[in-house]
């Protein structure tokens, strides 16, 4: 028995040595289970927290920081994307054996044991990189725990976080909510608050600065209190050995608060308002171009303060690449907290009367549909048929007599507009200003007349440098994008301008806009439009010149800006489209480079043509100038002049001209002859109905009456209204011009001296 009982001791003794470490190791196993897989709550809340939202522009430059709803500023940042000396000096600071404890580090334990005790005071903790984040994540919750009890549990939840993290999971979540105090969590939005620059423009001493600050934010706080920063700096083991206290001193001396300013306002709130954009992102680079985008708004303001006695209160300006729709510049108004302005309304999108810039588009439609660059245009006062009449007058208050299309549309002359809408419909044009992005004309197409061609219809900014965008391409506006793009992936907008005649009465519109020569008759030899370059321009007013645009182009971008105010207010004294024509000519002249320019005008030859008739010049024209038509629609030689026996030139006019011609000539007006009727009311019929101009102010339009007829002169007229006599004039000749009457029913009377007379009634409306 006793030999049995000898050789059973070993296997007991081996039991008794192999069960301990098993048992360890089954205790270490259920502790790191318990704290790998068992809920922790905050930790799952704490990592679903909401972040601000960052906004760049194309170039990386910050233009936005969203703040949550609270007011704080949370900037998070990938590790990674970290500047190495951050995280260095933040680690010397806090933590250096970070990467080699588990969650508490014994010998900063034995450390701060023995200095407190050697001081009689806490004078040091030990609290490492992962206690600390376990402690924000506490407070996160709504908890936190002080004394005894809040330390077992900081270094219970350590533990914790150190089995479900990676370090460099748990340094990352640290540096990016590590609480700073003045609304501001993270080293990332420290850097912004403290020293106006993210993160990745600081220097290794400006972090050693901040490292210090969440111990107590008001004290060392280096914009306020630079010095005791430094100094509170310089004492840390950590940092001593790296920086001096002058080198901490003098990063501190480059402290400044940060200004949380929104540098594109308008545009962000555009961007956040597309589904498309509302991602989880929270670094978002956009298409703006931050130094452009401040020039533009900068020289807005100049000229709102050079005109602020005109009443002109705000002003809005959009820059947009038309090979990409890459919106570079968006300015919404003046200033964004204006209210007195109503700055916070956004003078790209709200909507507007656009006055003359709409014509390009009537022009682009009437080459499509059959006229040519030299067609001859009616620029005399015109009846168009039926009850209502509208009679549209050109800025200067003159008619042109017949104008080739070239001239009518470089110097905006509104009565050939009102001639081509009556000729293409009112609804054609507004249907195709709707294929070319207008989606705000849908909802007036109801009420829309020929007024349209003068732009009495409702547009945003933003429709229009789209649009624009067609002269610069020629296949189709380009759908405008808030973010960069590749160029391979752009497309055109729905509408496709790509058969030939659209292509050639595309680009033969953009080369109009650009022409110099033929807009001198609109705006004079030395007009702001007049650049030194190849582009394209197109001026606006409407509203009393309430409304005053202006759009420019060169083949890389489009540039739109439009003066007035949001307010109703009527404008004060004597402004114009040169107002924000000069803003967007200084922004071409910056964005333009000196090899670019346009193609040739595409299925077009060079024609000599005379420069009255438009016809192909002969050898009797006194003028002739150079047209790009295509090979297959030549003119024919020229019909209007022609030599007498004395080798004297003269013209004859098509009959339509005939008067105007014999007013511009001063002959006297016909007279009734032979075989012809007693005298007559050539304008307006009877029953007319007049429509005021809405490009124009009620000062500047007027009634023409003109007579035939009526025997030799002086001439009288009598206006009559509601059968009350409100006017008498005379003039040697049968025409006359009325002040625009206010609204009602009027009968004119006008009588030779001979006694012969005529009469007509109108409504004014």
């Amino acid at each position: 028995m006793s030999v049995h009982k000898i050789r059973r001791r070993p296997g007991r003794l081996r039991m008794l040595l192999v069960l301990p470490p098993i048992g360890g190791l089954l205790f270490f196993l259920l502790l790191f289970f318990v704290l790998r897989f068992t809920p922790y709550p905050e930790l799952d809340h704490f990592r679903a927290r909401e972040w601000s939202r960052e906004y760049l522009d194309r170039y990386g430059t910050l233009l936005y920081v969203r703040p949550l709803a609270n007011g704080m500023r949370r900037i998070f940042r990938d590790l990674d994307e970290m500047p190495d000396s951050l995280v260095s000096t933040f680690l010397d600071a806090e933590d250096r054996r970070f990467y080699l404890h588990p969650g508490i580090d014994p010998l900063a334990v034995l450390r701060s044991a023995v200095l407190n005790l050697h001081e009689g005071r806490i004078v040091s903790g030990a609290s490492t990189i992962t206690m600390q984040l376990a402690r924000i994540i506490e407070t996160e919750s709504g908890g936190g725990w002080s004394g005894f009890e809040g330390k077992l549990r900081e270094t219970w939840n350590s533990f914790r976080l150190e089995s479900r993290l990676s370090k460099g999971e748990l340094l990352e979540l640290w540096i990016n909510a590590i609480p700073f105090g003045f609304r501001c969590e993270g080293v990332p939005a420290a850097g912004m608050t403290f020293f106006n620059r993210p993160v990745e423009e600081l220097s290794p001493a400006q972090f050693a600065l901040l490292s210090v600050i969440p111990r107590s934010p008001s004290l060392y706080d280096p914009v306020e209190h630079p010095e005791t920063a430094a100094r509170a700096a310089a004492k840390e083991a950590g940092i001593k050995n790296r920086f001096s206290y002058r080198e901490l001193l003098l990063a501190a001396g480059e402290a400044r608060r940060g200004v949380w300013t929104n540098q594109a306002p308008h545009f962000i709130n555009y961007f956040n308002s597309l589904p498309s954009e509302r991602s989880e992102s929270l670094r978002v680079r956009t298409s703006i171009d931050a130094e452009l985008n401040m020039r533009l708004r900068e020289r807005i303001d100049q000229t709102l303060d050079k005109h602020s006695r005109n009443r002109l209160g705000n002003g809005a300006g959009l820059i947009v690449r038309n090979d990409t729709g890459e919106i570079i510049s968006w300015v919404g108004s003046r200033e964004f907290w204006d209210d007195e302005h109503l700055g916070q309304i956004d003078g790209v999108l709200v909507c507007n009367q656009p006055g003359s810039t709409l014509k390009p588009f009537l022009y682009t439609l009437a080459i499509r549909s059959g006229f040519l660059p030299n067609s001859i245009l009616p620029d005399i006062p015109l009846e168009l048929g039926g009850a209502a009449v509208y009679q549209p007058f050109n800025f200067d208050r003159r008619f042109h007599g017949p104008v080739r299309l070239r001239v009518a549309l470089a110097s905006s002359l509104n009565v050939p507009a009102v001639y081509l809408i009556e000729r293409l419909g009112v609804d054609a044009f507004a249907q195709f200003l709707v294929d070319l992005g207008f989606s705000s004309i849908k909802e007036q197409r109801g009420s829309l007349g020929t007024g349209l061609a003068l732009g009495n219809a409702e547009i945003s900014l933003f429709e229009l440098v789209r649009a624009y965008t067609l002269f610069s391409r020629t296949d189709g506006p380009v759908p405008l994008r808030p973010r960069p793009v590749e160029l391979g992936s752009v497309e055109s907008a729905e509408i496709n301008l790509s058969s030939s005649r659209d292509r050639y009465a595309v680009a033969v519109v953009r080369d109009i806009l650009g022409d110099n020569r033929s807009r001198v008759l609109g705006f004079g030899s030395d007009s702001v439009m007049n650049l030194p370059f190849p582009s394209l321009f197109k001026t606006g007013t409407a509203n009393q010149f309430q409304n005053i645009w202006a759009i420019g182009a060169i083949p890389e971008y489009t540039v739109g800006v439009w003066i007035g105010n949001f307010t109703g207010e009527t404008v004060i004294g004597k402004t114009g489209s040169s107002i924000p024509a000069s803003i967007v000519a200084e922004l071409l002249d910056v964005l333009h480079t000196p090899d670019s320019g346009y193609p040739p005008i595409p299925g077009a030859v060079r024609v000599k043509i005379c420069a009255v008739s438009g016809m192909a010049a002969s050898a009797d024209d006194p003028s002739t100038l150079y047209e790009y038509l295509p090979p297959d629609r030549l003119p024919d030689p020229c019909t209007w002049h022609h030599r007498d026996e004395s080798g004297k030139i003269h013209v004859s006019y098509p009959d339509v001209f005939r008067v105007w011609a014999q007013t511009k000539l001063s002959s006297a007006f016909v007279e009734a002859g032979e075989g012809e009727a007693g005298g007559e009311i050539v304008f307006p019929p009877d029953g007319s109905r007049f429509f005021a101009d809405p490009s124009l102010s009620q000062e500047a339009q007027a009634v023409r009456i003109e007579g035939r007829g009526l025997g030799s002169p002086p001439y009288a007229l009598t206006l009559y209204r509601h059968g009350m006599v409100v006017l008498q004039r005379s003039s040697n000749l049968p025409l006359f011009l009325l002040p625009f009457p206010e609204k009602g029913e009027y009968r004119i009377v006008v009588t030779g001296s001979g006694g012969c007379s005529a009469e007509s009634g109108f409504e004014v409306r």
